[in-house]
């Protein structure tokens, strides 16, 4: 099923991805809902950011490397939409014993992120 993407509330500058619930219940005597209704779940606030590409080659410093793409998940493992980040490279380290100071060990491990008003 693909997402479905909401406002929360009023104030909410972007919608944001949701879980699309359609239920539908009867009772054992037969009695049924008049109609089906939609629930939609928003997830929780984000706890985790997980890469979602790595290739772990290794390049030559000043060299393009690729991208970087995450995602921020709640603690269920839900994509939460609209996270602000931000990244911090870090200069390259000689004692990683690869060229140009990167290795796949310490790939990614730089991703900080800013405050919003989830407190993520």
């Amino acid at each position: 099923q693909a997402p479905v993407y909401r406002k929360r509330s009023a104030g909410d500058r972007y919608a944001r991805q949701a879980g699309r619930n359609v239920v539908d219940a009867a009772l054992v005597n037969d009695v049924h809902l008049l109609a089906p209704f939609t629930v939609y779940g928003f997830p929780d606030t984000p706890v985790e950011l997980v890469k979602t590409h790595e290739d772990g080659e290794t390049k030559s410093i000043l060299s393009f490397y690729g991208f970087i793409a995450v995602k921020a998940l709640d603690k269920y493992g839900n994509p939460v939409s609209n996270v602000e980040l931000g990244l911090t490279a870090l200069p390259p380290d000689p004692n990683t014993g690869s060229r140009g100071g990167h290795s796949r060990r310490n790939a990614g491990r730089d991703l900080s992120h800013k405050s919003n008003s989830q407190g993520f």
